[in-house]
């Protein structure tokens, strides 16, 4: 029978697991912390590159670099310069700028084709784009946590900077992925919170339109029912007070009428 590659070890039951080097430590260390956030990056371009495939924007095989990259960017992370002794460990897990290179002219070509940015873009623009920012936002995280080993001299200076531009072609690929789509990208926008107040809302259902003005409770037959925060205990008593008045009266109108109607048929 063919041996194969065991997933599970037990290595690691102890809280404890081995660097490249051989070097035995706490999971909790930042290096295993880095190479976890580094690890997760890579599932986020994994489930990116799926949705650019799906939509046919070009950036897929960009997406295939990448992952390829951030494997060599946890060798290096694995490799701590300050505890490395073996000089053939070090240049096998060496990270060059190169990559540098290639994403700042990627993000050259891609913003060339791009509208220029007037308003804060907000995460948006169709499942291939939003899965992009989503790539930005976690690659932001690790660079972070490499800023942190890059001042302890545990990493080179090269993948911090590569990390901080690839967070930046996330950004470019991202609008690049909406314009392809033809979605449009949400901007921010100031929201006047007191002018909000003052306008009157609308609640739809099918042809029903009912305008509901504020600090007041609307319910609509068929519809659906808005309470705004003010609605509370009060008028909630209020409305069953309401309901009970008019309960009472219908109950009497019937019984005067029963009471009627014997009265003739004794007649």
């Amino acid at each position: 029978p063919t041996s194969s590659l065991k997933v599970y070890t037990r290595n690691g039951d102890g809280g404890r697991s081995d660097l490249f080097t051989g070097e035995r430590r706490p999971k909790s260390d930042l290096v295993f912390e880095s190479l976890g956030t580094v690890d997760e990056l890579g599932a986020c371009v994994g489930a990116a590159r799926e949705e650019c495939m799906r939509e046919g924007n070009q950036l897929a095989e960009d997406c295939h670099d990448v992952l390829c990259w951030l494997l060599d960017v946890g060798s290096h992370v694995a490799t701590p310069l300050t505890s490395t002794t073996t000089r053939s460990k070090r240049d096998r897990t060496s990270f060059g700028e190169e990559r540098v290179e290639f994403l700042e002219q990627r993000i050259d070509d891609l913003s060339s084709q791009l509208p220029p940015i007037t308003s804060f873009i907000l995460p948006s623009g169709g499942r291939a784009a939003t899965a992009l920012h989503m790539c930005r936002t976690v690659c932001r995280r690790a660079e972070r946590r490499l800023v942190e080993l890059s001042n302890q001299g545990d990493v080179d200076a090269s993948v911090v900077k590569f990390l901080n531009r690839l967070s930046d072609y996330f950004f470019t690929a991202a609008r690049h992925a909406a314009r392809h789509a033809k979605v449009d990208e949400m901007v921010y926008r100031r929201a006047n919170i007191r002018d909000s107040k003052r306008t009157s809302q609308v609640v739809r259902d099918s042809e029903i339109v009912v305008p509901v003005q504020p600090n007041r409770a609307v319910e609509q037959v068929g519809a659906s029912k808005t309470c705004d925060e003010n609605s509370g205990p009060k008028q909630f008593r209020a409305a069953a007070l309401a309901s009970a008045v008019v309960c009472i009266g219908a109950a009497a109108f019937v019984s005067f009428l029963l009471a009627r109607r014997s009265t003739l048929l004794a007649l």
